[in-house]
């Protein structure tokens, strides 16, 4: 199995920060170390990575729940 981890680029900020833990599948904390970063299948950082992006511009009346930038993830190299 293929792990990922999400990370979001701020136009203010200058490093990206990753998902470090998933509250309540509503709110995230992150964190600049990509080391501690919470590992997923890539299937779910693909569909959390686009979940915060459309939080991030709104779509359909819903509010911005996150900050203007790229969102996206990194696939992992797993040894076995």
């Amino acid at each position: 199995m293929t792990q990922a981890i999400v990370y979001r680029k701020l136009p203010d900020v200058p490093h990206r920060q990753y998902v470090r833990r998933i509250i309540d599948s509503r709110h995230v904390l992150w964190h600049r170390d990509a080391a501690i970063a919470l590992r997923m299948s890539t299937n779910d950082a693909r569909t959390i990575a686009a979940t915060l992006r459309t939080r991030s511009i709104g779509k359909a009346g819903m509010a911005i729940t996150e900050p203007k930038g790229e969102y996206g993830f990194e696939p992992l190299e797993v040894t076995p």
